[in-house]
């Protein structure tokens, strides 16, 4: 029975408490949370192993969080660094554990260690880096720290769209607007088909037109995304620019096409029709 065995098992788990085929039999067993917890905890403080150190910290950490200890997870998560410092998952868990607990400049150094680890894969190292950029910018007030974050993206072992992609997500969290340009330009450059290309391109369009005040750089380039074909997104946006910045011209010239032509949708000519008696 269910009892039965949970009280084998702990029983085991008190005389060898590194009894890990044990361990992972309780984890099977419904409503053990309390009972886990404890004989986790006190593996921990038996285990002498530091290849065994590294990854059961961390799951008592992350099980003391879950129980909704913060301060015995943040006692866990120091004691596991202190045995195992280099050990990635730590690292990371413990610059969220420390976070959580208002420390944010200490998580932001175990971040640090992450992206300068030389066994780090460079996802994760971005990862770090986004995580890093939050904190600066967020609870750290240091917006130096926060702007690092692209250049520091460039250094990474990462695909070349990949990296773009990174760069843009950097550079739109930090109101980069010049840099979220280039990064759109690129990714442009590098799209594998038209649809993504005029993806980014509609994305463009709507920074030129708006932040970077740039209505002529937008016109070009949504009327880039039309081509010889109707792209209902890019002729709305061309006739909203002309209706906004009274630019006529650029309103009829996204709708004419639309006007006496094969193939166009009955419904889509009348309200270019429509639009154009206006």
């Amino acid at each position: 029975d269910m009892p039965g065995m949970r009280l084998m098992l702990s029983r085991a788990l008190y005389a060898y408490p590194t009894d890990y085929g044990a361990l992972v039999a309780l984890v099977a067993e419904p409503d053990v949370e309390g009972t886990l917890v404890e004989r986790v905890e006190t593996a921990f403080e038996a285990e002498t192993h530091e290849e065994v150190l590294g990854p059961l910290g961390v799951t008592l950490t992350r099980l003391l969080l879950d129980s909704q200890q913060l301060e015995r997870a943040v006692l866990t998560i120091e004691r596991t660094l202190d045995y195992c410092p280099e050990h990635q998952g730590a690292l990371m868990l413990g610059a969220e554990v420390l976070a959580r607990d208002d420390q944010h400049a200490a998580a932001a150094s175990l971040l640090e260690r992450i992206v300068d680890h030389p066994h780090v894969g460079a996802k994760v190292q971005l990862e770090a880096l986004f995580r890093l950029m939050r904190l600066g910018r967020v609870h750290l007030q240091d917006d130096e720290l926060a702007g690092a974050t692209i250049a520091r993206i460039a250094e990474l072992e990462l695909e070349e769209t990949e990296a773009v992609e990174a760069r843009l997500r950097a550079a739109e969290y930090l109101g980069n607007h010049s840099e979220t340009r280039a990064a759109l330009v690129a990714l442009i450059a590098a799209a594998a088909d038209d649809e993504a290309a005029d993806r980014h391109r509609l994305e463009l369009a709507g920074l030129l037109d708006g932040p970077l005040h740039d209505t002529d750089g937008a016109v070009a380039t949504l009327r880039q995304v039309c081509g010889d074909a109707h792209h209902a997104a890019a002729v709305a946006r061309l006739v909203d620019i002309g209706v906004r910045h009274e630019r006529w011209d650029v309103a009829i010239a996204a709708l004419e096409p639309l006007v006496d032509r094969d193939g166009i949708d009955p419904q889509v000519e009348a309200s270019a029709r429509r639009r154009l008696g206006e």
